[in-house]
């Protein structure tokens, strides 16, 4: 995923914090100036700490760092995050396939293989396999027969 995107998915997150943080500061002035009840603002910022506490659970905190960090040029601190949201959620075939991208960037091709090959056998394989096919990170070890015995087993399941 290109260093855009994480800048983007981080900065939606970084607002929804904000505008939960704001809402759960004023909510008594809220609720007056727009005539609400108190617990219907209550209630959408107990909504939005919910999303912003899931996401954290799922890893996807730990993968927005790894993406800032992977498009910063820190391959080494990406893959520290992304293998932390990873442990939190592996069945985040992103998540896999990213961190083969950043060792297929270091010119590590054993733990580009593994993780990739995690990210192929999850449930949104298919998914995995179409992204490993058209991403740039992986223009190393594209023509290896190793990749391509990778992306062929996919196929015949």
């Amino acid at each position: 995923m290109s260093a855009d995107r994480w800048g983007l998915l981080a900065g939606v997150a970084v607002v929804l914090v904000l505008v939960g943080f704001a809402l759960l500061m004023w909510r008594v002035v809220l609720a007056r100036r727009w005539r609400l009840r108190a617990s219907t603002v209550g209630f959408v910022v107990l909504v939005v700490f919910i999303a912003g506490f899931w996401g954290y659970r799922c890893g996807y905190y730990y993968a927005l760092r790894g993406g800032m960090a992977q498009g910063a040029g820190d391959l080494d601190g990406a893959i520290r995050w992304f293998e932390r949201a990873y442990a939190k959620n592996p069945s985040a075939f992103m998540v896999a396939h990213d961190i083969a991208c950043c060792y297929a960037l270091k010119g590590d091709e054993e733990q580009c293989f593994r993780w990739l090959e995690k990210g192929l056998n999850s449930s949104y394989g298919n998914y995995a396999r179409e992204y490993a096919r058209s991403e740039e990170d992986f223009k190393s070890v594209r023509d290896s027969a190793r990749f391509q015995a990778l992306l062929a087993a996919g196929e015949a399941r």
